[in-house]
């Protein structure tokens, strides 16, 4: 079976740091929560809610598939180590996967 370090160093040097990897997708999460949460308050203010510029929802879509790829590889990663080996603790884990069903679900909404 291979070390932990096997399987990261060839991922690191392809796509970043597992770390940065992960706070990037800490932050986009959060910036698309608030972003659904703030065209859930326009539409209760009787506005439109979602855009309807077809480029901004192509740039959306295509942004959703890069992170999902990103959250897929990460998931792995967690799937096949212990969290500590992959250095990303289980409450910080807890919180990117409960963000990311949460965006999920705003996306089958969106799209």
């Amino acid at each position: 079976m291979p070390s932990i370090l096997t399987i990261l160093v060839p991922l690191q040097d392809r796509f970043g740091s597992v770390e940065s990897q992960f706070q990037e997708l800490r932050a986009w999460l959060t910036a698309k929560i608030g972003w659904f949460d703030q065209l859930h308050l326009s539409q209760q203010g009787g506005q439109a809610a979602l855009p309807m510029d077809y480029n901004e929802y192509t740039r959306f879509r295509n942004e959703v598939t890069t992170k999902r790829e990103v959250y897929s590889r990460l998931r792995g990663l967690q799937d096949q180590a212990s969290r500590n080996a992959v250095g990303i603790d289980a409450d910080a884990w807890n919180e990117i996967d409960t963000n990311w069903q949460k965006v999920e679900a705003q996306v089958r909404i969106y799209v």
